[in-house]
């Protein structure tokens, strides 16, 4: 099941008792959508010839933070820059 799937499903079954749950498929989601945007970023780079973008950069960085949200604490403000 997709990260979307899953948090689909939270969101369907709601309750107070699913909101830590629902909140971890979100970030899920969220690093998934990332990743796949960081797919598009260097794909779309690479058939415009755009070396000069560096698209290489903007694509690291963005699957670092894909990296990053999917394993962070949720229970640790300081990570989510809620500080």
């Amino acid at each position: 099941m997709s990260a979307r799937d899953e948090l689909l499903r939270m969101l369907r079954s709601g309750g107070a008792s699913h909101f830590e749950a629902a909140k971890q498929a979100a970030d899920s989601f969220g690093a998934e959508v990332l990743e796949a945007t960081a797919d598009r970023v260097e794909r779309r780079a690479r058939q415009l010839g755009a070396e000069w973008l560096r698209a290489d950069q903007v694509v690291a960085v963005m699957r670092q933070i894909a990296a990053d949200r999917a394993f962070e604490d949720p229970t640790v403000p300081q990570q989510r820059g809620e500080a």
